[in-house]
C-alpha cells in the first residue's frame, strides 16, 4: 500500500460494532479500518480525508 493513500472517513445514521456504543464514522485507511469514534475527533486525526456520508445507511465493519 502507497503510504500516500488518504483516508476515507464513512458515516451513517447508524454504526454497528462489537464494542457497543454508538459511533458517528469509521475511518478507513486503504482496506483497513483504522478508527472508529466521533465523526469531528476522526476529522480532527485524519486531516485531508475524504468524506464518504452514506445517510440513512447502516454500516457493519
Amino acid at each position: 500500500m502507497s503510504p500516500h493513500v488518504p483516508a476515507r472517513i464513512f458515516s451513517a445514521r447508524r454504526i454497528i460494532t462489537m464494542d457497543g456504543g454508538e459511533p458517528e464514522a469509521v475511518a478507513v485507511l486503504g482496506e483497513r479500518v483504522v478508527a472508529v469514534g466521533a465523526r469531528r475527533d476522526l476529522r480532527d486525526r485524519f486531516p485531508g480525508a475524504e468524506d464518504v456520508d452514506l445517510g440513512d445507511g447502516v454500516m457493519l465493519p
